[in-house]
C-alpha cells in the first residue's frame, strides 16, 4: 500500500501559526509544542492564518528580525496538518 501524500521528513516538528501583528514589526510566528517561538524569514501566504497547524523543518537564520520575539528561522519544509 503506497500513498501519494508527501510524507513529512522524520525530523519535522509540529508548530502552530500565531498572529503576532499586534507587536511592532511582527507578523506571523510559529509556536512549537513546547512553547518556543520561531520567526520564519518567509511564511507562504496560504499558511498565514492563526491556529493553522504545520509540520516544518527549519534551520536557524543569521538575520535579526524587527519583531525580536522569537528565533529567526528559514523554513526548509512546510506542510499543513489537516
Amino acid at each position: 500500500t503506497s500513498t501519494t501524500e508527501s510524507k513529512a521528513p522524520s525530523n519535522a516538528i509540529e508548530v502552530k501559526v500565531i498572529d503576532y501583528s499586534e507587536l511592532d514589526g511582527c507578523t506571523f510566528m510559529l509556536e512549537t509544542t513546547d512553547g518556543k517561538k520561531l520567526q520564519p524569514v518567509h511564511l507562504a501566504e496560504k499558511y498565514q492564518k492563526a491556529g493553522t497547524r504545520l509540520s516544518v523543518v527549519y534551520k536557524v537564520s543569521d538575520g535579526m528580525g524587527v519583531c525580536m520575539a522569537g528565533t529567526m528561522v528559514e523554513l526548509i519544509f512546510v506542510s499543513e496538518i489537516k
